[in-house]
């Protein structure tokens, strides 16, 4: 029995200690793993914990753990303990690098016998618990590592933009568009396979690391690759931006061409050296049939828009400088002579006599054109005296005065395919008009030949490319300087408020009505509104004129423009 006993006690002593040797062993590992590379669940929690409880009593919000900055604060750590830190590297970039979206970083570290004592430290120490408050940041990981006695500990933390549901937002894009169609009774657009496979294709290039090509080369590169498909695709589009967020993302207004009829949109997020970090390089591509020949029709029930005070119709009849541009391009020098003369008669400006002693020349009558030199030399700026001084010397020598420089050359071009082009309008060839505005763009590059192509076009019913021409002059013009550009965005919203581009049209009449603040504007501005399906604003918009308004016919205007709108 006794020897029963003893060997029981034996076993029982064996066993206990193997599983006090076991817990030993375990717990030193446990300990090393601790104080090399990541922490333990609980080492993070409790300095997570440190870190909120210091933010709460400065009243900033809580920030939460990240694994890729924990992955960061690792690697940094054992860096700064083997003395192979990258100082050329700020925490922003090292943390950008490692495939965080991080716009905002900050980062601490200090060494102690302990992880609770280093942490500890951290908290204690003004410079360091300044930073682990600050409220820029919203995101933070920490790593260690242990080289002999001593523990390096370090805390990266950041302010990180959340991974973007990308599929969301695409389809969120497309709802919006459609919807926006919707509004002006127009087909919805069609995702297409081919185009999709390239926008993503686009997307992924911009935002790969070793890719340096700008978006006009992806652009590019891009129209090639789709015109390799043989697919009846027809004129594609596309259109390549890069947004900070979601909703920082534009809607291009050539999503509403009532003539589109594919479309694919592109998106990815990602870290690119000439973009804020975690941004969404997105490509909307759109593709238009080769043989549509239809034409958008005018909804008979909307109401037509307010004209513009003063009336707004084309000038038919011609200046005398316009006219003797005309005789000019046809080739008769002496009408053009004697109108570029009316001209300065009713202008008093200088350049028409410089013009017509051009004219005279070109028609071989030297003497007037010495005359006529000589009269505009007398009058001619400071700046252009001396050149006129020197034209009538080379006339008296016999010597062509024609430009040799190529400045002169472009300037005189552009002139003669304007005053062509403006001809071709007011005759209604809104394809010939468009051919000569673009010719003259070509010679001279002013913003006002981009809104006349994108009227021709609009005229001629080719509604995206007007789009995309009045988008571009926006770009070009984008605040309205004197009246008469106020006067050029009203009649594009005229125009693009009666082939149905509401939105389009809102946009201008805002940017008119911004320096041209007339009941007739907002009017339209309200019709637009309406249009839209928002009846309710557009009656705020009108209402709120009425109650400004101390002129008492005014009210009245602005009251049957109420009624109007309310139908």
């Amino acid at each position: 029995m006794t020897t029963l006993i003893y060997k029981t006690v034996k076993y029982i002593l064996t066993r206990v200690k193997f599983i006090l040797t076991s817990f030993i062993i375990i717990t030193t590992l446990g300990c090393a793993h601790s104080n090399n590379g990541p922490l333990i669940n609980n080492q993070k929690e409790l300095i997570l914990q440190k870190i909120n409880m210091l933010r709460a009593s400065q009243n900033v919000d809580p920030i939460i753990y990240n694994e890729k900055l924990t992955q960061t604060a690792t690697l940094l750590a054992k860096n700064i303990a083997e003395g192979t830190i990258d100082k050329s590297l700020s925490d922003l970039d090292r943390i950008v690098q490692n495939g965080s979206f991080a716009r905002f970083a900050l980062s601490c570290y200090t060494t102690s016998d302990s992880i609770d004592d280093a942490a500890q430290k951290l908290i204690s120490n003004p410079l360091t618990a300044g930073k682990i408050s600050h409220g820029g940041v919203n995101s933070f990981g920490a790593g260690v590592y242990k080289k002999g006695h001593t523990v390096y500990l370090v805390v990266d933390m950041a302010r990180i933009v959340p991974d973007a549901n990308l599929t969301d937002i695409a389809n969120n894009l497309l709802k919006t568009i459609n919807e926006k169609r919707n509004l002006i009774k127009i087909d919805k657009l069609i995702p297409n396979a081919k185009m999709q496979h390239q926008a993503e294709s686009m997307v992924k290039s911009y935002m790969s690391g070793g890719n340096k090509k700008s978006s006009e080369e992806l652009i590019r590169e891009s129209q090639a690759e789709l015109s390799k498909y043989n697919f009846e695709l027809g004129k594609i589009t596309i259109y390549f931006q890069v947004a900070s967020s979601e909703d920082k993302i534009v809607i291009p207004e050539r999503t509403s061409d009532p003539f589109s009829k594919n479309i694919a949109i592109g998106i990815i997020q990602g870290n690119h050296e000439n973009n804020d970090a975690g941004a969404l390089a997105v490509a909307i591509l759109l593709a238009s049939p080769q043989d549509n020949t239809a034409v958008y029709k005018r909804d008979p029930n909307i109401p037509k828009p307010a004209a513009m005070p003063g009336g707004h119709k084309s000038n038919v009849s011609k200046s005398p400088e316009e006219e003797a541009w005309i005789a000019t391009l046809s080739g008769n020098h002496v009408k053009a002579a004697k109108l570029f003369n009316t001209s300065y008669r009713q202008t008093k400006n200088p350049q028409m006599l410089y013009e017509a002693a051009r004219a005279y020349a070109r028609n071989k009558q030297n003497n007037l054109a010495i005359k006529t030199m000589q009269e505009y030399a007398l009058i001619a700026e400071d700046s252009e005296k001396e050149k006129a001084v020197m034209l009538v010397k080379k006339l008296e020598n016999g010597e062509t005065i024609f430009a040799s420089s190529q400045d002169e050359k472009l300037t005189f071009e552009a002139k003669r395919f304007f005053i062509l082009g403006q001809k071709l309008f007011e005759t209604s060839q809104w394809q010939g008009a468009i051919d000569a505005f673009e010719q003259a763009y070509t010679f001279s590059p002013h913003p006002d030949l981009l809104y006349n192509i994108g009227l021709a076009h609009l005229k001629l019913g080719h509604i995206g490319d007007a789009l995309d021409f009045f988008q571009e002059y926006i770009k070009l013009v984008p605040k309205a300087e004197n009246i008469d550009q106020a006067r050029q965005f009203f009649l594009m919203g005229a125009e693009l408020y009666n082939v149905g581009q509401y939105e389009a049209a809102s946009t201008r009449f805002t940017m008119a009505y911004s320096l041209m603040p007339l009941p007739e504007v907002l009017f339209n501005l309200a019709l637009c509104k309406k249009a839209m399906g928002d009846k309710k604003g557009a009656l705020s918009i009108l209402q709120e004129l009425a109650d400004k308004s101390q002129n008492i016919d005014e009210q009245k205007e602005i009251k049957k423009m109420i009624k109007q709108i309310e139908k």
